[in-house]
């Protein structure tokens, strides 16, 4: 029944891709058999119990092998990372996240790249200032480049959060520093300090 789904004229991507996912679970389980006849094939001995031997079973067929996500994209008619951007926000992404994408009101590359940039900012706090007192530090700051862009253009904002140039000077850097250090600090040219 979804199989006949795919057959329909301009199916958005994010729909052929939610049929093709209800098909996972199923994949995934082919894909753990595929693995186990790869590997080993029962030989019955009436004398002896069930013996496994290392063999590689040559007679797949072309459907059924490939990774469970790569199955799944060929189903949707869609590239392997766009599947994989579709899985990650069905197992990170929120209720809010799931449904802007299955209604089509944003992309799925949008809402990956939110999940994706949540991640690195959740990093980044857990990151701490290094104790003790330093005579070198070399520094590439947030620099704030005033760079919004339009979704899927990335600008320094979709990787990190920066901070302005009062924010940057007011840094205790001097707390981190013995009486005589030297600070090298990155820039770039369309800072205007």
């Amino acid at each position: 029944m979804i199989n006949n789904q795919f057959s329909r004229r301009n199916l958005p991507t994010e729909t052929r891709l939610a049929l093709a996912y209800r098909f996972k679970e199923f994949e995934a389980e082919r894909a753990r058999v595929r693995m186990e006849a790869t590997q080993f094939k029962a030989v019955d001995d009436a004398a002896s119990a069930p013996v496994r031997y290392p063999v590689k079973i040559e007679n797949l067929q072309d459907d059924s092998k490939g990774k469970t996500l790569e199955v799944i994209a060929q189903k949707a008619g869609v590239s392997t990372r766009t599947a994989e951007q579709y899985d990650a926000i069905q197992r990170k992404g929120t209720e809010e996240q799931k449904q802007a994408v299955s209604c089509g009101e944003a992309s799925i590359k949008k809402v990956y790249t939110q999940i994706q940039k949540s991640e690195r900012l959740e990093r980044n706090k857990a990151t701490e200032w290094p104790s003790g007192k330093y005579r070198v530090i070399y520094a590439d700051p947030p620099w704030q480049y005033g760079d919004d862009r339009p979704p899927n253009h990335d600008g320094a904002v979709e990787h990190y959060p920066t901070m302005s140039i009062a924010e940057l000077c007011n840094m205790p850097v001097d707390t981190l520093t013995e009486e005589n250090a030297v600070l090298f600090l990155w820039g770039t040219s369309s800072i205007n300090i």
